[in-house]
């Protein structure tokens, strides 16, 4: 775990930031270094979020919650990849700009 930085929100999000920082750099990277964007991984997202919602709403609900639970890191993978790319990231943007 990193330590924590003084001008960093004292959120629960921001603790998990830093507790999983380690694993988050090290896939960003890697879809860096194959050339994905951070916006990609935001639409991959929300795509799959999207059909984790009609999944369940048509009764699938351990398939809508598999797919709930393959795509939600993506939104934290899309926030590092952004860092690693020296791009501005927001607290609660679209896409990244």
């Amino acid at each position: 775990m990193t330590s924590p930085n003084p001008t960093e929100p004292k959120t629960f999000t921001a603790f998990l930031r830093r507790l999983f920082a380690g694993w988050l750099n090290g896939i960003a990277g890697f879809f860096q270094r194959i050339g994905l964007k951070p916006n990609t991984i935001t639409i991959i997202g929300v795509v799959g979020n999207v059909l984790a919602g009609v999944l369940i709403a048509f009764d699938k609900l351990t398939w809508g919650g598999l797919v709930a639970m393959l795509v939600g890191p993506l939104d934290a993978l899309d926030g590092s990849l952004a860092r690693l790319r020296g791009k501005r990231v927001n607290s609660a943007p679209f896409l990244i700009r």
